[in-house]
């Protein structure tokens, strides 16, 4: 079980020694899933996100992975593996009394919407720049050598029996009823080779963007698209 900590959501999300974070008062059956990235957050305010959503009564929850595993190490209170993370997800979901559950995450955040929205059967799961691939042999393949000893470390402690380390092991061209928006800037080539190599699968939507880099969650938000973009999402 994780430490319970009391505070108001905001607060909570703010604070780097919390890892999960929920909020159930505004008693709707749409849920809010937003898992940070490698340093924590979505490369903005979490609470800022989130704000941007608050015309809609809708409940929320946010991960954090502190061992910037993609999620792959499990996160602290929870378990070791991936398999921990997403029995908690499935707790939080039946929980809420989800109806229809969005997941969002940016870069390594993005990674593990796509996962656990495809694991969950998620409704929708917007992903900004995210990576779809950790595996040693497809980074070398694509020349990808960001955040090594991360990867490094990733590689030393997971368990193989439980990691998705490519996330073609869970989309399929045939099968799955989630929505997956996928925005990658075409500044950013990394970006758009990970985008492009699940674009045949079902559900599966690309959006490129001019400007923005790898941060373009931020961008996104700058120029008054993201919040639309969320409340579009949440509402349908």
């Amino acid at each position: 079980m994780t430490d319970v900590v009391s505070g108001s959501f905001e607060s909570l999300v703010a604070r780097p020694d919390t890892h999960v974070v929920v909020d159930f008062t505004a008693g709707s059956r749409t849920l809010l899933v937003l898992f940070g990235g490698i340093a924590g957050g979505v490369s903005m305010p979490v609470f800022e996100f989130f704000r941007l959503t608050s015309e809609l009564p809708v409940n929320k929850a946010f991960l954090r992975d502190p061992r910037r595993g993609w999620y792959q190490l499990g996160i602290p209170g929870l378990g070791d593996s991936a398999t921990a993370v997403l029995d908690h997800l499935q707790a939080i979901i039946a929980r809420a009394g989800a109806g229809r559950v969005v997941m969002a995450g940016a870069s390594a955040g993005g990674f593990a919407a796509i996962l656990f929205g495809a694991l969950c059967a998620a409704d929708e799961v917007i992903a900004f720049s995210p990576q779809t691939f950790v595996d040693r042999e497809n980074r070398a393949r694509a020349g990808d050598t960001r955040w090594q000893e991360q990867i490094d470390r990733l590689h030393e402690c997971l368990d193989p029996q439980s990691a998705t380390l490519d996330l073609l092991d869970v989309l399929t061209p045939e099968s799955g009823k989630t929505r997956y928006q996928i925005h990658v800037s075409t500044d950013d080539a990394f970006d758009e080779l990970h985008a492009h190599r699940i674009a045949h699968c079902r559900g599966v939507d690309i959006t490129e963007h001019e400007r923005g880099g790898h941060r373009l969650v931020k961008t996104l938000r700058d120029r008054g698209v993201l919040r639309p973009m969320l409340l579009s999402a949440l509402r349908q």
